[in-house]
C-alpha cells in the first residue's frame, strides 16, 4: 500500500528493452529526441478519464520530437499475428527426436544467474515479430510464457528463447500434436512479474498456482491457461475490456497501472501504433489484478509520477554500436 512517497520503496522490474538498429533511417531529430526522460514522457492531466472501478490508467504521452523520432520504425507483427498467419515456428527442445531425453528435458540456460527452460522459434516469414515478456504460447510438451522481450527478424533460422512453464503438471503432447499454435495474451502481471524479476520457476508456479486456487478450478495440470478461460473470469475481465474501447490520443506510448492502493505496473513503447497493437493484452495483464481486489483507488498522482520518475531514471540507456548506428528502444516495461 503507497501511503508515503519519502518512504516509499518501489521494487521495479525492467524487463530487457528490445533494440533495433536503423542506421538508414533519415532521423532530423538529434538522438536525445529518443530518449526515455521526463523532457519526452509526460503523465496526462486527464487521469479520471480512464478509471473503471478499482483500476484506473495513468497514459504515458510523448512529446512531438519523441513520437517524431521513432516514426518509422517497424512495423511489425505482434506474436499473436504472426501464430495466426502461421509466419513463426514454435518447438521443443529436442522435438527433432521426437522423444525427448532426460537430459534434454533438464537442459536450461542462464539468465540472470537463474535457470529457466528454452524453446525454439524461428520467422519462416519476411515480416520482423516482436514478442514481449509475459506472453504465453499453448501447446508442445507445456504451455510456457517468454521471459523477455526479443526481436525476430526475418528467415530467422532456429532461435532459442528463454522461457517459464506455467503447466506444472504436464510434461507429454496433447495427442499427437507437438505444436504450439495458440497465445494466451500477457499472463497476469503477478505471473509476468514472477518471470521477469525473479526468474525463478518455482515463484512463477507460485504465483500460477494462487490464481488456479482463486478460481477455484480442479485441474491436473494446473495450467494458467485454464485458470483464465473459465467463464466467470472471461466475464470479470470484460468489464474492464468495455470500459477502455474508445481508443486514445495520439500522443500516447504507454500507461501506468493503479489497482485500488497500489501501482501494479506500467509499459512504455517508442510509438503510439505499438502501444495500441500491445494495449488490448497489457489490460488483461493489469486487470486481472483488479478483478480479485475490492479497493477503492487511494493512490495519488505525486506518487504515480514519482513512480514514472523511478522508471525513466533506472532504465537501461542505449548504447552506440560504430559511429553510424544507434540501437533504439521500442519497450520498457516495470512491474510494482
Amino acid at each position: 500500500m503507497i501511503e508515503n512517497t519519502t518512504t516509499m520503496k518501489t521494487a521495479l522490474t525492467f524487463i530487457v528493452v528490445v533494440v533495433i538498429s536503423i542506421a538508414s533511417m533519415d532521423i532530423s531529430y538529434p538522438q536525445s529526441s529518443g530518449d526515455y526522460n521526463r523532457s519526452n514522457l509526460n503523465l496526462s492531466k486527464k487521469e479520471n478519464f480512464y478509471r473503471c472501478d478499482n483500476l484506473q490508467l495513468y497514459p504515458i504521452h510523448g512529446s512531438v520530437a519523441f513520437l517524431n523520432y521513432y516514426k518509422k520504425l517497424g512495423p511489425y507483427l505482434s506474436l499473436q499475428e504472426a501464430m495466426t498467419n502461421h509466419k513463426i515456428l514454435v518447438t521443443e527442445v529436442g522435438r527433432d527426436n521426437d522423444i525427448m531425453e532426460e537430459s534434454q528435458f533438464d537442459q536450461l540456460v542462464m539468465v540472470g544467474g537463474a535457470e529457466v527452460n528454452t524453446l525454439f522459434v524461428e520467422n519462416i516469414s519476411a515480416d520482423t515479430i516482436l514478442i514481449l515478456g509475459g506472453e504465453v504460447v499453448r501447446g508442445g510438451k507445456q504451455d510456457r510464457m517468454i521471459a523477455q522481450d526479443f526481436l525476430l527478424f526475418p528467415g530467422s533460422g532456429k532461435v532459442d528463447i528463454s522461457v517459464f512453464c506455467v503447466e506444472h503438471g504436464r510434461w507429454t503432447a496433447q495427442g499427437d500434436d507437438m505444436s504450439f499454435n495458440v497465445t494466451l495474451d500477457m499472463a497476469p502481471a503477478k505471473v509476468r512479474k514472477a518471470g521477469t524479476e525473479t526468474l525463478n520457476q518455482k515463484v512463477v508456479w507460485e504465483e500460477v498456482e494462487d490464481i488456479v486456487m482463486r478460481e477455484d478450478i480442479k485441474i491436473t495440470t494446473g495450467a494458467l491457461a485454464h485458470a483464465v478461460e473459465t467463464k466467470a473470469y472471461i466475464d470479470r475481465m470484460k468489464k474492464y475490456e468495455e470500459c477502455f474501447t474508445a481508443g486514445w490520443p495520439e500522443t500516447v506510448v504507454g500507461v501506468i497501472a493503479i489497482v485500488g492502493s497500489e501501482i501494479v505496473g506500467g509499459d512504455i513503447f517508442a510509438s503510439h501504433t505499438l502501444f495500441e497493437k500491445y494495449f488490448p493484452c497489457l489490460l488483461n495483464s493489469y486487470s486481472s489484478e483488479a478483478a480479485w481486489k475490492d479497493e477503492e483507488i487511494t493512490v495519488k498522482r505525486k506518487d504515480v509520477e514519482k513512480y514514472l520518475d523511478d522508471i525513466l531514471k533506472q532504465s537501461i540507456p542505449k548504447d552506440k554500436v560504430g559511429a553510424q548506428t544507434g540501437k533504439y528502444r521500442l519497450h520498457v516495461s516495470a512491474l510494482e
